[in-house]
């Protein structure tokens, strides 16, 4: 495997580590990212959960009327019937629940999932790839909203989604990976539409060769399990609680033919920057006359794409895709380290210096940097006043 030459970031993380050692290098670079993260999307509503006075209504609606209660009670309250549809998600709550940080504290769980995965994500890339591919990856996707969602948005459990199905991608154990799926359906069940990019992960971009198909049945096996457990666990649950899903049902089929303008920047807002190392990972394949890899990443990312069409949060489905900016950046490192760190560069600078937006139905939602937020907020309460 070829190489880049060390730029800058590479001798300023060594020279770090140098100094510090590689575990207080690791701590200040995820330090750095967070930071990043928490000045380009100010957790408004986070804060708001924490301090302020809870309403009903928007912009707090899901964690007062959905996530807060289940915190007290994950199995056995009944809530009120157009919540039902998220009832399901119980990941959060559950921690929440049995690390007694019941009601309002219970709001830092899924965002607190953000630095674990920063984390592990950092670490796996720079065993394969230099220090600046590493950190600069992990920031890319740091800012797409398969973590942002939980760091702005209260009571959603994206992050612990996400988190999850990224250490599906660093398990080699089938079993142990499709574990860490079902798990993670329990706080964002769409994470499941990515099966076919852990496929590819594990087994169609790695040696050894022989017995790829094997493999391939038998994780896919492992991963129909974890589904089929998920899909009793919905059942069970229904039953138990006597849930109506026929309102979400509706919602979705509503959702879908209202919204079609939206599509095409519902699906981009999803990773925004995180798009560039798959497109050109494509394109490169296709102009060297090598099919193969982009029909597979092509199709793999698909269902992901289809699925998000199945509700309103049409950016915060096609985010579960941020798995092919992994597949891009090790299979373009492997022949072109150079061209990977520029490309990332050029994904961070879209993603810091762009705005960012989320997709929800035929409506696009921002979520604004700490300067504007404050701005916003100080003046809004000012008005109310």
């Amino acid at each position: 495997m070829q190489t880049a030459p060390p730029n800058r970031l590479d001798t300023l993380i060594a020279k770090t580590e140098s100094k510090l050692g590689q575990p207080l290098t690791l701590l200040l670079l995820i330090a750095t990212i967070t930071a990043t993260c928490l000045f380009l999307a100010y957790p408004a509503e986070i804060i708001t959960a924490l301090f302020g006075q809870l309403s009903r209504t928007s912009p707090n609606d899901r964690f007062t009327n959905s996530y807060l209660p289940l915190t007290y009670n994950p199995w056995n309250l009944h809530l009120d019937p157009y919540w039902d549809q998220t009832r399901f998600r119980i990941l959060g709550p559950l921690i929440a629940y049995y690390t007694h940080l019941r009601g309002r504290p219970s709001v830092l769980v899924s965002p607190l999932a953000n630095p674990l995965i920063y984390c592990i994500s950092y670490i796996y890339l720079r065993k394969r790839t230099q220090p600046s591919t590493a950190f600069l990856a992990t920031l890319l996707l740091s800012l797409t909203l398969a973590c942002l969602t939980s760091q702005t948005w209260a009571g959603f459990q994206d992050s612990l989604g996400s988190l999850f199905l990224l250490l599906a991608m660093t398990i080699s154990s089938a079993p142990v990976s499709a574990a860490c799926v079902f798990i993670g359906m329990l706080a964002h069940e769409r994470i499941l539409a990515a099966a076919f990019l852990l496929l590819f992960w594990h087994e169609w971009m790695n040696e050894p060769l022989a017995d790829r198909l094997k493999r391939t049945a038998t994780r896919s096996a492992w991963l129909l399990l974890a589904a089929a457990l998920w899909a009793l666990f919905v059942i069970i649950f229904k039953h138990h609680l006597n849930i109506d899903l026929a309102m979400a049902k509706r919602d979705a089929v509503s959702d879908v033919r209202t919204y079609e303008t939206s599509i095409w920047p519902g699906w981009y807002y999803a990773l925004r920057g995180g798009w560039i190392p798959p497109a050109a990972l494509i394109a490169l394949s296709i102009c060297s006359r090598k099919f193969q890899t982009p029909a597979l990443i092509g199709l793999a990312i698909a269902p992901i794409l289809a699925m998000s069409l199945v509700s309103g949060d049409i950016s915060r489905g096609a985010s579960v895709a941020f798995p092919a900016i992994f597949i891009a950046i090790l299979l373009l490192y492997r022949t072109r380290p150079a061209l990977t760190n520029h490309l990332l560069f050029a994904a961070v600078l879209l993603q810091i210096l762009s705005p960012i937006y989320t997709v929800v139905g035929p409506g696009f939602r921002p979520l604004f940097p700490l300067p504007l937020a404050l701005f916003i907020q100080y003046f809004g309460h000012s008005a109310a006043h």
